[in-house]
């Protein structure tokens, strides 16, 4: 439901109340008890947040750079209790060769994470930001947000909500007790079609086996990588794949964000007795070549390799794959793999797993150690 603005002086905005799925959006007023930002708050919010002792200057502010039209803020209200539960804004509203943007930004109080809050809350800014303003919208017709490049819960928001990132800026974010971060830049027209752009994060199911244990990777998993790729994975892995202790922060991040975009699914191969890691199995690519397909991929640590582990584990990632989407699988139709045509422990495995080799090219890679190599292709289809 939405109610009119109230009459405001030409030029002016003011928050137009927004309600739905038990939030309100709606102007902050001078009795609102506001919280003290959380550590969480601290590493991704700027001015955004007040705490109990800057809130009245901290409202002025922004009711006159309303009056002056340059923004819009809204409180996200419980719809029963009226409870502020977060804010969300659009500003940028004021620049003349922008016309017609706006910038996105939010942020919820603990208590309201992690229940599809903000979702909603961004859902009926969205709908009110390209309604026309004739009709009591904001007439807008471009909305933009960054995030940094390790906020994934507000990436995951906005990528349900059918923006798309179209940028990353490097270094770009100061920050007082760690490095620069990266941010991303995301965007979603109104003439853009939502629901064919939404993309809903993977889900990495923990599976029990035999020994092992299929489960997502964790950042104490570090300790357990050797310090340096070993001659097999120089040989038979690209770089980007060889996980150490000191790139597996960069490559867990990369797996994260891939999971959240829909294109990867990846399993930690871990001791089912200590959790320990013992390697990887990653159905990626997803929708790649075709709108159901997937690639496999999988690596062990030296110590892990010779007892068959990965043969149990891409049984049943192969199984999970092929799964429908409503018995909680991935809904593939078909599975390819790419290996070194001289990596016969690979293409044994594969094989075992119901692969047939469908074809090979020469001279196609070049492999981490510099060797230019040969490639074999396989394929598994759920009709086989």
């Amino acid at each position: 439901m939405v109610s009119g603005p109230d009459e405001v002086t030409p030029g002016a905005l003011q928050p137009t109340v927004l309600q739905g799925h038990g939030i309100r959006l709606r102007p902050w007023r001078d009795d609102d008890v506001v919280q003290e930002p959380d550590e969480a708050s601290r590493l991704i919010v700027t001015d955004m947040q007040p705490g109990p002792a800057d809130y009245a200057e901290w409202l002025l502010q922004r009711r006159e750079r309303m009056a002056r039209g340059q923004c819009v803020f809204w409180c996200i209200a419980d719809e029963t209790t009226d409870e502020p539960l977060g804010y969300i804004q659009i500003r940028h509203l004021d620049i003349d060769f922008t016309r017609g943007n706006g910038e996105l930004g939010y942020w919820l109080y603990p208590q309201a994470r992690g229940r599809g809050i903000m979702y909603d809350a961004v859902e009926l800014v969205r709908r009110h930001a390209f309604t026309a303003r004739a009709s009591g919208g904001l007439g807008l017709h471009r909305l933009q947000a960054g995030t940094d490049i390790a906020n994934f819960a507000s990436a995951r928001v906005l990528r349900r909500a059918g923006f798309r990132m179209w940028g990353i800026e490097r270094s770009v974010l100061a920050h007082d007790d760690r490095e620069p971060s990266d941010a991303l830049n995301w965007e979603l027209l109104a003439a853009d079609d939502v629901d064919a752009q939404r993309v809903s994060p993977n889900v990495i199911p923990t599976i029990e086996l035999d020994g092992i244990r299929l489960r997502p990777w964790r950042d104490d998993d570090a300790a357990h990588l050797p310090d340096e790729a070993d001659e097999l994975a120089k040989r038979y892995l690209p770089l980007a794949a060889q996980v150490t202790k000191t790139s597996f922060a960069g490559w867990v991040g990369r797996q994260r964000r891939f999971v959240d975009e829909g294109h990867v699914v990846p399993w930690c191969i871990a001791d089912a007795s200590t959790d320990a890691p013992l390697g990887s199995v990653v159905v990626f690519n997803i929708g790649d070549r075709t709108a159901t397909s997937g690639e496999v991929g999988y690596w062990l640590l030296p110590a892990a390799r010779g007892r068959g582990l990965v043969a149990v584990a891409l049984k049943t990632v192969v199984a999970h794959a092929f799964s429908p989407v409503d018995a909680g699988g991935l809904g593939l139709t078909r599975l390819y793999a790419e290996t070194d045509l001289d990596n016969h422990a690979s293409r044994s495995l594969l094989r075992g797993a119901g692969f047939r080799q469908w074809g090979q090219d020469r001279q196609a890679y070049t492999a981490a150690d510099g060797r230019i190599t040969d490639g074999a292709y396989f394929e598994l289809l759920v009709t086989e």
